[in-house]
């Protein structure tokens, strides 16, 4: 349950993160919504206090293996000409990253 809940919330958050980063590369900072902004910037956030409750709860190897598989396959799948269909769903993806914290930090 909890590695479950680890590898979900991080491969979120780096699909978040890559999104905008991708979409910011793209068209420029001016375009992007102030909302859209503040979700990415509490799910960067939660990525990374997540990536501290994985060091805290498994061992040190397994929430660095996590992170750098979900960065790559949030990397592969979010390119330049797909990033508009990732870039609408921001919103949902930063909220999954940012309730999945809540709930690790809370429940376990």
């Amino acid at each position: 349950m909890k590695l479950g809940l680890l590898i979900v919330v991080m491969y979120f958050g780096n699909l978040t993160l890559r999104a905008t980063v991708t979409r910011l590369r793209e068209v420029g900072k001016g375009v992007l919504n102030i909302n859209i902004l503040f979700i990415n910037f509490l799910s960067m956030l939660s990525l990374f206090a997540m990536l501290v409750w994985g060091f805290m709860s498994f061992s040190w190897w397994i929430p660095l293996v996590v992170f750098i598989v979900t960065f790559l396959i949030a990397k592969a799948k979010v390119t330049r000409w797909r990033e508009w269909k990732h870039y609408r769903q921001v919103p949902i993806t930063g909220l999954i990253t940012i309730i999945g914290n809540i709930v690790a930090w809370w429940k376990f």
